[in-house]
């Protein structure tokens, strides 16, 4: 399931790069993951630098690194950070399947991962952080209004906010 341009950049011949440890690729015009997930077959290839390409544009730093990770499989190191553990690996993997999971053409990476993880579920996008106001019902003479006040009104100002709101 691979589009043409990934199959354009799989014409690396991994025997002349045997020793090829590392890598510098920054402000270059890679412009498409093909170029990168063509590195994949470097078996030498250690560590890499990537930066300020067209193909990392507008996604965020973690899920460029990981979609970088994932397609790398013998990198140790990625823009000179610390050491790529398993775990980062494995969640890097994991993003990948997802990143991809819904789209029609998948990179040949996607079935080797989907093979090694098995499907996956989509990811539950879920936002927990704290809520900014709550919402209090006012009930007095038979009527009823609800108000938001914020989460850190004390209790002396939430009767001051209710004293006015009844006058």
């Amino acid at each position: 399931m691979q589009n043409q341009s990934e199959e354009a950049w799989q014409v690396i011949d991994e025997s002349i790069f045997t020793e090829l440890e590392k890598l510098s690729l920054i402000d270059c015009s890679v412009c498409e993951w093909g170029e990168i997930e063509s590195f994949g077959c470097l078996k030498s290839l250690k560590h890499l630098k990537l930066l300020n390409c067209p193909v990392l544009e507008g996604l965020d730093v973690n899920l460029r690194r990981q979609l970088v990770i994932a397609r790398l499989p013998y990198l140790i190191t990625l823009n000179g950070g610390e050491t790529i553990t398993r775990d980062a690996r494995d969640k890097a993997e994991r993003a990948f399947i997802r990143y991809y999971m819904e789209e029609e053409n998948k990179p040949a990476r996607y079935i080797e991962l989907e093979a090694l993880h098995g499907k996956l579920d989509k990811l539950i996008d879920l936002d927990l952080k704290p809520k900014k106001y709550v919402s209090v019902v006012i009930e007095y003479d038979n009527k009823s209004s609800v108000r938001r006040f914020s989460q850190d009104i004390t209790v002396m100002g939430l009767k001051k906010k209710v004293a006015y709101y009844l006058h």
